[in-house]
């Protein structure tokens, strides 16, 4: 009997991380693909209809160092083109988001999509600011996953249409500019709406009963 309430156990808590790693999100766009990049910095270069053709092309996981530009220091672009499908907002529940996955970046940084600002040193921005330079005064983020978050009715959007990515990146000293993973757009699912945590409590084993504690924290902001 033991046994088997034990193998129903991790039966069930097979299917709730299963659904939570099964999640629509993976539908999305990847870009970990080349992006155009080049050293200096000019604001006009966040718009989209600004030709990057003479730019290089990096490979956005591996710092720029390691590609071409060793122990550069200072401010560097990246852009990138991509078409973001309508699909994805197919099956979004409310208050839903579309993310942006930016891997890391080393040391700050700021993201515009269409020469619009929308994130700063892994913060989303969701109203209108006037880009400036003191975002390089960010400090102790370059480990941090940058994960940008916008409203699927956001009009800095161009659905079913091509969208300009531009990150203007500052790098302090040492390794620079974006690195690791994930690079991705998608929309948030289930595994980013719940959390489940279980590896703060062990199996406890008593009286022919199997007991363990899993705490479910709803991200959702709905019930």
């Amino acid at each position: 009997m033991m046994k088997h309430q034990l193998l129903a156990c991790l039966a069930f808590m097979t299917l709730l991380l299963g659904a939570c790693s099964n999640q629509d999100d993976q539908r999305g766009v990847a870009l970990d693909g080349p992006w155009k990049f080049r050293t200096g910095d000019h604001l006009t270069w966040a718009n989209p209809a600004y030709s990057d053709s003479g730019w290089v092309e990096l490979n956005p996981t591996l710092i720029w160092d390691e590609q071409g530009f060793p122990d550069y220091d200072g401010i560097g672009w990246y852009r990138k083109s991509v078409v973001i499908p309508s699909s994805l907002k197919s099956g979004v529940h409310p208050g839903d988001s579309i993310q942006v996955f930016l891997g890391k970046i080393d040391d700050c940084e700021q993201v515009f999509l269409n020469g619009m600002l929308i994130g700063e040193n892994s913060k989303t921005i969701t109203g209108i600011k006037n880009p400036d330079s003191s975002f390089i005064k960010g400090r102790g983020i370059w480990k941090i996953p940058r994960r940008y978050l916008l409203s699927v009715d956001d009009p800095r959007i161009i659905w079913d249409s091509v969208n300009v990515i531009a990150v203007r990146c500052y790098d302090h000293g040492g390794d620079g500019g974006m690195y690791d993973k994930d690079f991705l757009l998608a929309a948030t699912g289930l595994r980013d709406r719940v959390v489940i945590e279980h590896d703060a409590s062990p199996f406890h084993l008593k009286d022919s009963l199997v007991q363990k504690s899993i705490l479910i924290t709803n991200n959702s902001g709905s019930v």
